[in-house]
This record gives C-alpha cells, sequence and structure tokens, in this order.
C-alpha cells in the first residue's frame, strides 16, 4: 500500500470531470484525484501506479471504459469501482455484474451518493490492506 490513496476519475466531459473530481478531493488529506478524459490516457497514466478507487463513466458509446475497468482489475483483482452513466441499459448492466461494479449510478450525479459510496469503499480498501 502506497502512503496517500489515489482515486482516478475518468470522464470525458471537463466540466463534469472536474465537479467530480472536486468532490472527491472533499474526502479530505491522503487522497489525490487523477483526472483523465480517455481509458486510454488513464491507461497510460496509472501503468505502474496502484489505485484505491476508480470512478469512470460509462455512459454510450462506452465501451472503451468497460474494457479499462476490466484491464484494471486484471492488475488489481479487488479495485473498487463506481461507473457513471447518462443511460445504465441493459449492456452496461450485465458489464457491472459481470465486473462486479460498486455500484453504477445514472447522471445526474448526487455528490452525496458519490462521496459516502467513495468512503465506504475507500476504508473497505484501506482495512483489506491492513
Amino acid at each position: 500500500m502506497h502512503d496517500i490513496g489515489r482515486i482516478l476519475v475518468v470522464e470525458e466531459d471537463a466540466h463534469v470531470r472536474f465537479f467530480l473530481s472536486h468532490a472527491l478531493s472533499s474526502l479530505g488529506d491522503g487522497y489525490e484525484v487523477l483526472a483523465m478524459k480517455s481509458g486510454a490516457q488513464a491507461l497510460a497514466a496509472v501503468a505502474e501506479t496502484d489505485l484505491d478507487l476508480l470512478v469512470s463513466d460509462v455512459s454510450p458509446p462506452g465501451i472503451e471504459r468497460i474494457h479499462l475497468t476490466g484491464a484494471m482489475r486484471k492488475e488489481q483483482p479487488n479495485l473498487p469501482v463506481i461507473w457513471i452513466t447518462s443511460s445504465a441499459g441493459a449492456q452496461i448492466q450485465e458489464a457491472a455484474i459481470d465486473l462486479r461494479i460498486d455500484l453504477l449510478v445514472e447522471k445526474p450525479v448526487e455528490m452525496v451518493l458519490l462521496r459516502e459510496t467513495a468512503r465506504e469503499l475507500l476504508n473497505r480498501e484501506s482495512e483489506n490492506v491492513c
């Protein structure tokens, strides 16, 4: 485990990415929020970095993000994941079940729910490490 918790936010829309990052930054000291526009950027940036939480938009055409989650779970099988989508259609729901996504939430995102869930997942992750 590293000294600082790392949360990765992957969201194409710059404004939404900013608000998600800001909301998660408010969890307090000890967390670094990395914000990326695409799955490819995210994979490149975190190739050598362990994460504590992935928050990713999987709105159609979010297939790239589904593959991103799968790739990250190969490296970190117990990585907590929150998916955000504008439409939780059957394909997204099935993928969420298959990949054991911790929370699937539709936009607009309630920031209180996001922060509370993120805090619970991060606490669970730190308990598993100890």
